[in-house]
């Protein structure tokens, strides 16, 4: 009777489900500073240590790597958290009558689900007045009109050219993700304006790779200064014997030379080419495309032979081996509709350990012109004294382009799908972008308006669209 008694218990124990009870809505409130010890703004600062008090337990991710304290100094402060506090530990010493801003960003957060507070900056001044100048603009690629983010944006006292591969920056900021950026608590002054994206975290030009954009004249700081446009690229790197593409700039080391390959590759009895192309729908505005799986050293475009319509004409084409030796390019003025073969005939092309192709015969057929649509755009805004050539872009690539005469642009036989529209302000007249210098004689780069619109073209179709600048 005991045992009979037991095992209801006992199921009934061993059957209970607890329910953790409801939590509530998950929170999304960042910490709130309570106490700042000293206080934010003070005047006459000569304290060693900042202590900052918030209202839950916090958590800093990455902050001393994300803090950003000028006018810059030679030792970054030390960041302590505990709990609820965060305390600081400066470092270095102090200029007098200076106006110190310490700019956490995004990487105070809280403990348990992390919501971080939104561009935490603490300020306080050495003298009896806080400096209140501030410079706003957008940093922008010249060549694609494209935002980054945390571009280094740079401020120097120092005005000559040399100072961005020499020191650190005085003042600077980062860009955020719509490629705007600020500078705050200024003093008066003149100022070099500099950008750079900053591969290596080092806030100093040391790589022609590396993208930058710079001032024409110094920023003279009387008052606020605002629509600063900078507009980054890369030097042009010169490719040395080894491959390294990447420069040093004058003053500077050049980088050390990757080490030869010397591993000997076992010659191949054949060279593959493989077609890049559907042959039953090919693109008529563009050539079709051969990948060969070994670098040829020598190609012999007599022996490619290009014949239209089931009656086999010969036609003209023209049929070329790309600079890398891995691609060849059959283009002609294809016509809509129509059957082509196309004949590969063995020792088309040649490697170096004596490697050839088999021969090949490729039959394909084109796309009809109802399988492309025409694109219309209409601009408004346009500065007249401009030369521009409006682009059209997929996946970053330049698939259509051409002069903008007037104020509205027309493009036939264009692939359906999604385009950006880009506008390049084609200074020099040569149709196509050119790339800016900083050292050796400055000059800007052309720059590239990207519109946010789209265009969405659809075949046998007219697509219009009107953008503003």
């Amino acid at each position: 009777m005991i045992l009979a008694g037991f095992l209801p218990a006992f199921f009934l124990t061993r059957c209970a489900n607890i329910v953790p009870p409801n939590g509530g809505p998950k929170d999304t409130i960042p910490p709130v500073l309570l106490s700042a010890l000293p206080r934010d703004s003070s005047l006459h600062f000569h304290s060693g240590k900042i202590v900052l008090n918030f209202d839950e337990y916090i958590q800093t991710d990455n902050a001393s790597r994300a803090l950003i304290f000028t006018p810059s100094v030679q030792q970054q402060p030390v960041l302590i958290t505990k709990f609820r506090t965060l305390t600081i530990e400066l470092k270095d010493s102090l200029k007098a009558n200076t106006t110190y801003t310490l700019n956490f960003g995004n990487s105070i957060r809280d403990l348990d689900e992390g919501n971080p507070i939104q561009d935490f900056r603490y300020i306080f001044s050495t003298g009896s007045y806080l400096d209140s100048l501030r410079v706003t603009g957008q940093v922008t690629y010249a060549e694609t009109g494209l935002p980054d983010s945390n571009i280094v944006v740079m401020l120097y006292t120092d005005l000559s050219d040399s100072v961005v591969s020499r020191k650190r920056p005085v003042y600077y900021t980062l860009s955020d993700g719509k490629g705007d950026f600020q500078l705050e608590n200024l003093p008066r002054g003149i100022f070099k304006l500099f950008a750079l994206k900053d591969n290596n975290n080092t806030l100093v030009y040391q790589d022609s790779a590396e993208f930058i954009a710079f001032a024409d004249t110094p920023l003279v700081m009387n008052g606020n200064i605002t629509g600063e446009h900078l507009y980054l690229f890369a030097a042009a790197p010169k490719a040395s014997p080894s491959g390294n593409t990447s420069q040093g700039l004058p003053g500077l080391p050049a980088p050390p030379p990757l080490p030869a390959k010397n591993a000997k590759k076992r010659p191949a009895r054949h060279i593959t080419v493989s077609p890049q192309f559907g042959f039953g729908n090919v693109d008529i505005t563009s050539p079709i495309s051969f990948i060969l799986d070994q670098k040829a050293r020598k190609f012999d475009s007599a022996r490619v032979h290009l014949l239209e319509d089931t009656a086999y004409r010969p036609v003209p084409f023209s049929a070329t081996l790309d600079s890398t030796g891995t691609q060849i390019l059959v283009n002609r003025k294809w016509d809509p509709d129509m059957d082509y073969r196309l004949i590969l005939d063995s020792m088309m092309v040649l490697d170096s350990t004596g490697a050839y192709n088999r021969q090949d015969t490729l039959n394909f057929h084109t796309r009809s012109e109802s399988d492309y649509g025409t694109i219309i755009l209409g601009f408004s805004g346009i500065d007249s004294s401009l030369r521009y050539i409006v682009e059209i872009v997929s996946g970053g690539t330049i698939e259509y382009s051409g002069p903008l005469r007037g104020t509205a642009w027309r493009m036939d036989m264009v692939r359906p799908g999604t385009y950006g529209v880009r506008l390049l302000a084609d200074r020099n007249g040569n149709g196509k972008w050119d790339n800016g210098r900083y050292y050796g004689g400055k000059r800007q780069p052309e720059h590239v308006i990207a519109f946010p619109e789209q265009v969405h073209v659809r075949a046998n179709w007219q697509n219009r669209t009107r953008l503003s600048l």
